[in-house]
């Protein structure tokens, strides 16, 4: 997971203040990839899920981390191992607000 952090952490300070630059297409299998590590260790709800990539990546992975949510539960390891049942519905993640998420205590 580490390396992979890594390699998402470049493309994210590679990107950041650049204007009209577009989304590095690595970055969403990157994200994906990650998000299914964290799936895996039991964090299922996206509010976890939301706390623990901004901690862990920072503030610059808040625009993707519906679509690496939403990538990791179409994952095939996810898929078959159960945890898809387990995360949360897709209707309250496409409707949830990542920023009240994060000023919501645990």
């Amino acid at each position: 997971m580490s390396k992979l952090r890594s390699e998402i952490l470049d493309i994210l300070k590679g990107k950041t203040g650049q204007l009209n630059s577009g989304v590095d297409p690595r970055l969403l299998t990157l994200m994906a990839k990650y998000a299914v590590g964290i799936i895996d260790r039991g964090i299922y709800s996206f509010n976890d899920f939301v706390k623990h990539l901004v901690n862990e990546l920072g503030q610059d992975v808040i625009p993707y981390l519906k679509s690496a949510y939403e990538g990791a539960r179409q994952w095939p390891d996810i898929i078959n191992n159960g945890l898809k049942n387990k995360m949360t519905p897709f209707d309250q993640v496409d409707n949830a607000d990542v920023y009240k998420i994060l000023n919501t205590p645990t």
